[in-house]
């Protein structure tokens, strides 16, 4: 799945989005924080970009889990999120 190209293109998407949200929130809380943040909120936003064609829309109750969720952990949910069939399943994980 990572070798595909859509894959690719929707991480590179991903990762522009994330540092131009980064730089945003950068000015106001610093620019490390704020790269670090826009970050995470991108890895957040491809879960569910991906998700939800596969595991159906997204409850409040998800959604708050996943802001709940850090950086380390939402990789981990994307990188498991095509073995899952569920959003309850990929999040008990």
């Amino acid at each position: 799945m990572k070798e595909s190209t859509t894959y690719q293109a929707i991480l590179e998407e991903g990762e522009a989005v994330g540092f131009e949200k980064g730089l945003t929130k950068g000015l106001s809380v610093g620019l490390s924080e704020g790269l670090s943040l826009g970050r995470v909120e991108e890895v957040r936003r491809l879960i569910l970009l991906m998700g939800e064609p596969r595991l159906g829309l997204v409850n409040a109750t998800v959604r708050a889990d996943l802001e709940r969720r850090t950086l380390p952990d939402l990789e981990a949910l994307a990188l498991r999120l095509h073995q899952s069939e569920t959003w309850v399943e990929l999040l008990s994980e």
